[in-house]
C-alpha cells in the first residue's frame, strides 16, 4: 500500500508533467505556425521570382527571333528601295 508521502510526490510529479506537457503544446503550436507560414512565404517566392524567370528562359529565345525577322524584313525593303 502506498503512504501519503509517496501519494503526494505521485501527484506533484502528475501537476509537473501536465505543466511541461501544455508548455510543450504552446511551443509546437507556435513552430507549426512558423512552419504554415515559411510554407506560405516559398510559394509565393517560387510563384513571383522562379515562374517568370522559367517563362522568360522559354519565350526570350522565340521573342528574339520575332525581333530579329522583323528588322531583317525591314532591312530588305529600306536596301530595296536605294
Amino acid at each position: 500500500m502506498i503512504d501519503t508521502n509517496q501519494n503526494s510526490e505521485l501527484r506533484k510529479l502528475i501537476v509537473d508533467n501536465l505543466a511541461e506537457t501544455k508548455m510543450l503544446r504552446e511551443e509546437i503550436i507556435s513552430v507549426r505556425r512558423f512552419m504554415k507560414t515559411r510554407t506560405i512565404i516559398s510559394i509565393i517566392w517560387i510563384i513571383v521570382v522562379l515562374l517568370p524567370t522559367i517563362l522568360a528562359i522559354f519565350y526570350i529565345p522565340a521573342l528574339f527571333k520575332d525581333v530579329t525577322g522583323n528588322n531583317k524584313d525591314i532591312l530588305n525593303l529600306l536596301q530595296g528601295l536605294m
